[in-house]
C-alpha cells in the first residue's frame, strides 16, 4: 500500500509517493474524472462535472477505501517494471552493439530498435568534439631561438592562459615600440626559453592557430555529418552515410 497517490487520467499520469509514470496510451478511468488524490489514508475524487450522491450535487467525492486507487497503484508497479526491462534491454543492445552509440530508439510495441539519424548525428559531433579535444591538449611543436623544437603545453584551460597572457604582454610589448625586450616561457621538457617579445608574440600566435587549425577541422566535419556540406560532391541524407563518413580524417594533413 503507497501513501500517497495521485491520478490524473486526461494526462494519462499516476504518480506514486513522488516518483511519476507518464504512459503512453489511456488507461481506464470514468471520463468525467478530472483527478483522483490519496495520502495518509484519505481520498478525494475531483469530477469535471456535477454528479449527484444521495440526492446532493457535488464535484468532489471524498473516500477512506484504499481500493479505489489500487488499481492505479498496480498500473503503477506494472509499468515501472515495463520501463526497467526495456531500460535493461537497452544497456545490453548498446553493450553489443557499441559502434553505434545512441544512435537508435527502442520500439517497445515491436520489440526492436530503430535507427534514429537526430542522434546519430548528435552522437558523431560528440566523438569529434572529443578528437578535436584530445588532439589540441597533445601541444603545439614549435621551433624556438637556436633551432631547438619544444612542445608548447595545451592540456587545459591554465595552459591555454598561460600562452594567451604572455601573448598579450608580448604585444604590450612591442606595440610600445620594444620587439627585443626580453621574455620567457618554460616548455613541456621543463626548459626556460629566453625570447624577444616579437618572438613571444610570434610563438603564441602560432600556438593559437594551430588550436584554430583543429576548431576550423571539427567544425567541417560536423557542418558534414548534419548536412550543411557536401562530401565528396554530395549531401550525406541517410542514416548508413553519417555511420560510414571518417570523422577521424584530415586533422593531421
Amino acid at each position: 500500500m503507497y501513501n500517497r497517490i495521485t491520478v490524473i487520467p486526461d494526462d494519462k499520469l499516476i504518480i506514486v509517493d513522488e516518483a511519476a509514470q507518464v504512459f503512453s496510451t489511456a488507461y481506464a478511468a470514468d471520463p468525467n474524472i478530472h483527478a483522483i488524490q490519496w495520502k495518509d489514508g484519505k481520498g478525494d475524487i475531483e469530477y469535471k462535472e456535477l454528479i449527484e450522491i444521495d440526492g446532493r450535487s457535488i464535484k468532489n467525492e471524498y473516500f477512506t477505501d484504499y481500493d479505489v486507487v489500487r488499481p492505479y497503484a498496480e498500473l503503477f508497479d506494472a509499468e515501472k517494471l515495463r520501463q526497467q526491462v526495456l531500460e535493461a534491454e537497452r544497456v545490453q543492445w548498446e553493450a553489443e552493439n557499441t559502434q553505434y552509440g545512441n544512435s537508435h530508439d527502442y520500439n517497445a510495441e515491436d520489440k526492436e530498435w530503430v535507427e534514429n539519424i537526430d542522434k546519430l548525428k548528435h552522437w558523431k559531433c560528440r566523438q569529434v568534439d572529443l578528437l578535436r579535444d584530445t588532439y589540441i591538449a597533445g601541444g603545439v611543436e614549435h621551433t624556438f631561438p637556436g633551432g631547438a623544437v619544444a612542445k608548447i603545453q595545451t592540456r587545459n584551460e591554465k595552459d591555454i592562459r598561460n600562452i594567451l597572457t604572455n601573448g598579450l604582454k608580448a604585444l604590450s610589448l612591442v606595440s610600445a615600440g620594444t620587439p627585443e625586450a626580453p621574455m620567457v616561457f618554460r616548455t613541456e621538457d621543463d626548459v626556460v626559453r629566453e625570447l624577444t617579445a616579437m618572438q613571444m608574440l610570434e610563438m603564441c600566435s602560432y600556438a593559437g592557430g594551430v588550436g584554430q587549425y583543429y576548431y576550423d577541422i571539427s567544425w567541417m566535419h560536423k557542418d558534414v555529418i548534419n548536412g550543411k556540406k557536401e562530401h565528396e560532391g554530395a549531401l550525406l541524407t541517410t542514416f548508413q552515410e553519417i555511420m560510414d563518413y571518417d570523422h577521424e580524417r584530415g586533422w593531421e594533413d
